[in-house]
């Protein structure tokens, strides 16, 4: 039997694809529920009963209807018996505490979360726009945004076994099954 910990580790462009797949699965998932929120009459994007523009709540709502649904299913697939996401599974990857057994759902959802940082932080960034696209500070943000995403590619790149930020911060590592 081969030990997991020392498996070769997943390269950059198989970990993207198997990032992309996964996202896809997302987008058509939040598509699907965002459609039947909006069926039943909620609308985040509606104007305030007292005529001011929803601003926080739109960022609130999409931090509950997106960016924790993400989390959870990133989440709950690395810590299950499978160990990776639809997309690593079809890729032939796997997530693994650094030892080469389970994360854990406590590793598990930090490596999750570490990972869509990026992500949140655009949300954010979007915000800021959406106030004043003229800002400095709008503009700020987004170039921390893409310099975040290059980051996290140059680590998996640079790292003697493809770690990312989130791999590192949470002990785990991709491999190739």
């Amino acid at each position: 039997m081969k030990l997991l910990g020392s498996a070769p580790t997943g390269r950059l462009a198989r970990r993207l694809g198997a990032y992309v797949t996964d996202c896809l699965i997302l987008f058509a998932g939040i598509l699907v529920s965002q459609g039947l929120i909006l069926a039943i009459g909620l609308n985040p994007l509606a104007t305030h009963p007292d005529g001011t523009e929803p601003g926080a709540s739109l960022q609130a709502w999409v931090f509950v209807t997106v960016t924790i649904p993400c989390v959870l299913y990133f989440a709950a697939f690395h810590a299950g018996s499978r160990g990776a996401t639809p997309g690593k599974r079809w890729l032939g990857l796997r997530v693994v505490g650094t030892a080469g057994g389970q994360p854990g759902i406590v590793r598990a959802l930090a490596r999750s979360a570490i990972t869509l940082l990026p992500f949140e932080w655009n949300h954010f960034v979007v915000a800021l726009f959406v106030a004043d696209s003229s800002a400095p500070l709008a503009w700020a943000g987004l170039a921390l945004t893409y310099a975040a995403v290059f980051a996290y590619l140059a680590c998996v790149l640079l790292d003697h076994q493809g770690r990312s930020p989130a791999d590192r911060l949470a002990s785990t590592r991709v491999i190739v099954l």
